[in-house]
Order: C-alpha cells, then sequence, then structure tokens
C-alpha cells in the first residue's frame, strides 16, 4: 500500500505568515500589463463519490461484478502561488495566462463503504470500510478574460472583474479498508491504496479590487476530476477476485488573493 506524505502544519502556517507580510510590506511601482506574481488562501468544498466493485474470476465462467457506492463532503483548505502574464486587448479588457501552485494544508476527504452483504448469495458481497482521498499538491494553467469597468469605481483605478478557465495536474493518495467473511469462513481485514494523479478542469470567475500596481484577487472556481485503480487478489489457485475502486470528485473553491505587477512583460 502507498500513502502520501503529509505537510506539517508548521509548514503551512508559516507559508501563511509569509504570505500576509509580503501583502502589507510590498510596493510594486508600475502599470497592470505585463508579468505579476500572486499568493492566495482558501480552498475547495469538495463532493467525492466513491464506487468499489468485486468481481469474482473462476477458469470458463464468465465474470460478474458486484458493486457499493458511498459518497463524503469536507473542506480541503489551499495555499497557492500564481505567476502570470496579462496582455490589455484595450483600454478596458485583457487577456491572462497563468501558472499556479498550490499545497493543501488539510487534505483529506473521509468516508465509509457500507457494502454488500448477502448471506444467501455470498459470491456477491462487497466488504464494508472506511476509505479516504488526500489531495497532496497540484500545479496549474489558467486563462482569463477581463473587464475594467468604468461605472463601478470601488474596484479602483486597476480593478477588474473577469471569467477564467483551466486544466490542473493533481497528486493524491487514496486508501479503501475492507472487513468480511470468506467462502470458506475465514475473517479477512486489510486495506489497498495507491498514489494517483489526475487532470482537473476548472471554471470560475472574480474580481480584483486595488491600483494598477497591487490588486486583492477573490475568485470563485468550480472543479471536476475522476481517478481509478484496480487490484487483484488471488485466493486459491482457480479463484481470484478483480477488485476496482472509482472516485468522481466535483468541488466549489474560493480563494482570497494578492497580486503584484512586476513592471516588465512580453511585448510590453
Amino acid at each position: 500500500m502507498l500513502t502520501g506524505t503529509r505537510l506539517p502544519s508548521r509548514f503551512g502556517r508559516t507559508a501563511v505568515v509569509v504570505f500576509l507580510l509580503l501583502c502589507i510590506t510590498s510596493q510594486p511601482s508600475n502599470a497592470t500589463e505585463g508579468f505579476y506574481v500572486g499568493g492566495a488562501i482558501g480552498g475547495e468544498y469538495a463532493d467525492v463519490d466513491f464506487k468499489k466493485s468485486v468481481g469474482r474470476i473462476l477458469p470458463d465462467t464468465p465474470v460478474a461484478f458486484a458493486s457499493s457506492e458511498s459518497d463524503a463532503q469536507d473542506w480541503v483548505g489551499s495555499f497557492k502561488v500564481v505567476l502570470g502574464h496579462r496582455w490589455n486587448l484595450s483600454e478596458r479588457t485583457y487577456l491572462s495566462g497563468e501558472v499556479d501552485a498550490a499545497l493543501r494544508l488539510d487534505d483529506s476527504i473521509t468516508g465509509f463503504l457500507e457494502g454488500v452483504i448477502d448471506t444467501q448469495n455470498p459470491d456477491g458481497n462487497v466488504f464494508p470500510g472506511n476509505w479516504y482521498l488526500d489531495k497532496n499538491h497540484s500545479v496549474g494553467f489558467n486563462a482569463k478574460l477581463g473587464y475594467s469597468p468604468e461605472e463601478i469605481s470601488f474596484l479602483g483605478e486597476g480593478g477588474s472583474v473577469y471569467v477564467i478557465a483551466g486544466i490542473q495536474w493533481l497528486d493524491m493518495d487514496v486508501n479503501s479498508a475492507h472487513e468480511g467473511t470468506l467462502l470458506n469462513g475465514e475473517k479477512l481485514v486489510g486495506e489497498y491504496g495507491k498514489n494517483l494523479s489526475a487532470i482537473p478542469w476548472l471554471a470560475g470567475g472574480g474580481i480584483e479590487i486595488g491600483g494598477k500596481r497591487g490588486r486583492l484577487d477573490l475568485r470563485a472556481i468550480y472543479t471536476r476530476y475522476d481517478a481509478d485503480f484496480r487490484v487483484e487478489e488471488v485466493n486459491t489457485p482457480d479463484l481470484r477476485y478483480d477488485l476496482r475502486y472509482e472516485y468522481e470528485v466535483s468541488e466549489w473553491g474560493v480563494y482570497l488573493g494578492y497580486i503584484w505587477s512586476l513592471g516588465f512583460g512580453l511585448g510590453t
């Protein structure tokens, strides 16, 4: 079984403190166009649908699968750093490309699978047990299309509203435990886990509030992805089990950040 490496809580607290100090002390000095850097704190409310399927494999016999499903929801906190570039398309519209890296401060979504236990037809049993999905870290590539409305004064000189879309590479660990009784009466207790990666897509929108040199960034995003793995368990020379684990995840995220224009860029 492979398990994830959790970030120490001290590291997460230190990252947040450094980010807040930068927000207070940094004084960027140029206009909005060109490269910018930033950071954000927030997270995602994750809804995970978990499905476990068990197939009994015998020689010269079609494989029939029995399945059980479970779901769980939880909040996953994150700290992000961002490097981006902004191109002004007109006086009030712009296009930005971003690369972001996220570290999860509280990464686990856990649930319990009730399973399927049928004493009249034990071949269709799916043993119950706890399961979890741990989000470790991710790297994202995003595009932003923004507009600076003159009539909304509270946004400030450099403020805007925008829509955002992108993809991520996500590293995570999954695990599923089981406990039950085999056909021969033997008690079976164990767990299977694996390190997996996924390619979530995201879409959302946000607002920037502030001047041309530095701005608060508040965004809301929706993310969706799935992952799965298989295990083949040998019970006897003529009997094997095909175990399949599937995870479908949808998330709503909110982040509050701050970005600094660096004053130089490509073609600016």
